[in-house]
């Protein structure tokens, strides 16, 4: 009986210790899947088109003389007797097929018997024979005689002495001045520029000046009229706004098991090519660290770059990656707000910062958080507190290439402090620098995911028996060693998106259809869409998106003014990160019914995908004035997360 007690309690005991099988995440799941189906990718060469106005053309070059074309030289062959050169030239000339002028002073016969000789040949040697010469007028071959050649000549001087005149009359010109304010450009940056514009006199001086006005951003200009001119063209086409991006950014601290399972870390040295191309061009890395050379690769389908990593090894802190892993593609357009702080909730990450700054083209913006570290320092005997900072600094600089793509450079400064007394140097912390950067192409709207800025904390702690764990000898028996060690791992998100000018917002938000597409949206009240209609929201509540469309659309194919129709579309597009057709649906769904109460707040979700919250809480405000709960719960949350 005892014998199967002891069974029963053994058996327990087994099921208590074994490890329980993991609970599947549905985050981690979506992450996967969305990983999948992120593509990086590089842009297509397009051909740039550069037209030249008429405008600012600027003081001409010396022109140099353009080649003559080389004359023919097949043979021919020509015997005439007692005939006018005119017609021997002209007879030449047609057998070339090549223009030819002759002056009206040509007179007299000649005789000609050549036998297959080269046509420049035979052409040249009539000409001398008779005292004659030649020119190219473009590709027409002017002939003429010693005096019509000294008349030219004559002709060229006195326009040469005509163009001597008039750069004399440049050099006694008076000057003019002109104040011009200069709003978008920077005016010292334009002053360098427009500065060549200036009329240089004999000694290659300039002829005016242009000082910068700092107080009013503008250009104080002394010029002659003709460079007046010319410069305020210049100021015309260089003083143009500059596109503004927005970039919103998540600075995330994560184990390493929970940055592997977010699907963006990649281990190894691996080197890809596809299509025996590289698909992006990349600088970097730098720092103090030491690494392999890097290469790119693929994470599933997403597109990733594997920068090596080099390590500081120590018994409390290791640091590794001064290297980078970057993600390209769109891993979570629609939900990244929203999952990293359901993460967070749960405790599985910790969001550091989240900073959504706004700057302009070639501009940099960055994001920086830390502390100060103290240590002392002692000159001549007397104590001093200094401080050094140990930060995580983001810097980012986009470059817009066209609408769809962006440059960026990224720059990231990651600190650790090490308060391990082994590290420590005369009682202060040991603080690890370290300082990666990286270029790239993104398009635009996608976000960059960076990791490889991992920390390994390593711990030894004695637990025991108090008094009798430090018993000599025995106190083993009392006490137990236990090591411990953790990563931590920064992942960095980036969503670069171009922030579209006020007249092209409006024509999106507030679209004007032409009678065609009005009379396309005409209402047929066929009954038969009705049921696809209600087939499309029963898979939109399933997230069943494919088909979500695919109903909706067969039900507006029956009655193309089912407004309903287009606002299920709408929110499919959105759930699949399609803002921009979702757009489109809501559009046409406010045109069909302005006052149907949904419609306002479906578009303000979408307008605030697209990176538009201002406009998306006016529509938020409108959906609610209608009475839609959801659109006044929106616009309750964006109106305090846009206030502060």
């Amino acid at each position: 009986m005892n014998n199967k007690w002891i069974i029963f309690l053994c058996f327990l005991l087994v099921l208590g210790c074994s490890s329980k099988k993991p609970e599947k995440d549905p985050f981690f799941d979506q992450w996967r899947t969305l990983a999948k189906e992120s593509l990086g990718h590089s842009p297509s060469p397009s051909l740039k088109k550069v037209e030249i106005e008429k405008g600012l053309k600027l003081a001409s070059p010396p022109t140099t003389k353009k080649a003559s074309p080389a004359l023919p030289t097949f043979p021919v062959s020509l015997k005439m007797r007692d005939t006018d050169i005119k017609a021997i030239i002209q007879a030449l000339a047609k057998a070339a097929r090549q223009n030819i002028i002759l002056s009206s002073n040509l007179a007299g016969k000649i005789n000609v018997n050549i036998e297959k000789v080269p046509w420049n040949q035979a052409f040249e040697a009539l000409l001398k024979a008779n005292g004659l010469t030649y020119t190219w007028e473009g590709n027409i071959i002017r002939v003429m005689s010693k005096e019509d050649f000294a008349r030219d000549l004559a002709i060229e001087e006195i326009k040469t002495q005509k163009e001597a005149q008039e750069e004399a009359k440049k050099q006694i010109s008076p000057l003019i001045t002109q104040v011009i304010k200069i709003n978008f450009a920077d005016a010292n940056s334009l002053q360098k520029v427009l500065s060549s514009l200036l009329t240089k006199d004999k000694e290659e001086k300039s002829r005016g000046s242009i000082v910068v006005d700092s107080h009013t951003n503008s250009l104080v200009i002394q010029a002659t009229e003709e460079d007046l001119q010319k410069i305020i063209k210049m100021i015309g086409v260089l003083d143009k706004p500059t596109d503004q991006i927005h970039l919103k950014a998540y600075i995330v601290e994560a184990t390493r098991k929970v940055a592997r399972d977010l699907g963006i870390q990649w281990g190894g040295k691996w080197f890809s090519q596809i299509n025996n191309k590289d698909q992006i061009g990349i600088q970097g890395p730098i720092g103090s660290d030491s690494g392999d050379a890097f290469g790119t690769g693929r994470s599933g389908n997403s597109f990733g770059f594997n920068f090596p990593t080099g390590q500081v090894t120590g018994s409390s802190v290791s640091t590794l990656g001064a290297g980078l892993n970057v993600l390209i593609g769109n891993p979570a357009e629609n939900i990244l707000e929203m999952q990293l702080s359901a993460l967070e909730a749960e405790g599985k990450i910790n969001i550091l910062s989240s900073p959504s700054l706004t700057t302009m083209d070639n501009h940099m913006a960055f994001t920086e958080n830390g502390q100060k570290v103290p240590y002392v320092t002692y000159e001549d005997g007397d104590k001093e507190v200094k401080f050094e900072d140990a930060v995580l600094r983001l810097e980012m600089t986009p470059h817009v290439i066209n609408e769809d793509y962006l440059k960026m450079e990224i720059k990231v400064k990651k600190d650790e402090v090490d308060f391990s007394e082994e590290k420590k140097v005369d009682g202060n912390p040991t603080i690890y620098k370290k300082e990666t950067q990286t270029s790239l192409i993104v398009g635009n709207g996608e976000t960059i995911v960076i990791s490889g800025l991992s920390k390994q904390t390593l711990q030894d702690s004695i637990s025991g028996i108090p008094g009798l764990k430090d018993i000599p000898g025995l106190g083993y028996l009392f006490k137990g060693d236990s090591k411990s060690k953790k990563m931590e791992e920064i992942l960095i998100f980036i969503t670069p998106t171009i922030l579209k000018r006020k007249s092209e917002l409006a024509k999106e938000v507030s679209p004007t259809l032409s009678p065609e597409d009005l009379e396309q949206l005409k209402p047929t009240h066929d009954p038969r869409a009705q049921k696809w209609l209600a087939e499309s929201k029963k898979y939109l509540q399933e997230k069943n998106y494919k088909e979500a469309l695919r109903t909706a659309y067969l039900a507006l194919s029956l009655d193309p003014g089912l407004v309903e129709a287009y606002l299920n579309a709408a929110q499919a597009y959105l759930a699949q990160a399609k803002p921009q057709k979702a757009l489109k649906e809501c559009n046409k769904a406010l045109i069909l019914a302005p006052s149907w109460p949904s419609a306002y707040n479906v578009k303000g979700e979408v307008l605030e995908k697209l990176g538009y919250p201002q406009e998306a809480l006016k529509f938020y405000q409108k959906g609610c004035a209608l009475e839609d709960d959801s659109a006044c719960e929106n616009h309750k949350r964006l109106f305090y997360q846009l206030t502060g």
